[in-house]
């Protein structure tokens, strides 16, 4: 039987990546097959208004999205909207019934939102998609000190969401 070849334990270009091996059977007492999404689509308004120093806010939609067969199909559907957007997996409690806890978990995007506080390039490894957060918050005045955006690299599913 030939050995599987050692994973790297770091991604170069990413200082905090860490990786290591995890026995499954002793750390995990619940695990869903099909969990629940959530997707908050940020877009700028246009602004037709006298110029002004301050930045322009950007608006944020969310939707509950169940019944998808994997993370992919999700991010396909978001990506059709053709919008700006963070992607999250919903909580869940396996004592309380397996209800939703309150709490998201961020899986991919970025929220515009956050402006200076935190780089696009810092949030997304995509750097198309940081290219064209970057554009966004260029537009909004939201600009991001010290951070040059990356060079620009060259139908929904069928489950069922729902604004929440």
């Amino acid at each position: 039987m030939s050995e599987l070849p050692e994973r790297p334990r770091r991604i170069p270009g990413n200082d905090i990546f860490q990786a290591e091996e995890v026995d499954r059977s002793r750390d995990e007492s619940w695990t869903t097959s099909f969990p629940v999404y959530r997707v908050t689509f940020w877009n700028l308004p246009d602004w037709h208004g006298p110029s002004t120093p301050y930045p322009i806010a950007f608006n944020a939609e969310s939707w509950r999205v169940v019944g998808a067969r994997d993370l992919h199909e999700v991010v396909a559907w978001a990506d059709a909207d053709g919008r700006q957007y963070e992607l999250f997996a919903e909580s869940e409690d396996s004592r309380s019934g397996r209800q939703f806890t309150g709490t998201v978990l961020r899986l991919t995007g970025y929220n515009p939102a956050l402006g200076a506080e935190r780089s696009p390039n810092a949030l997304i490894s995509d750097l198309a998609a940081a290219a064209g957060v970057q554009a966004e918050l260029d537009r909004s005045g939201s600009h991001v000190e010290g951070n040059a955006p990356p060079p620009v690299a060259p139908g929904p599913a069928e489950f069922r969401a729902e604004r929440s």
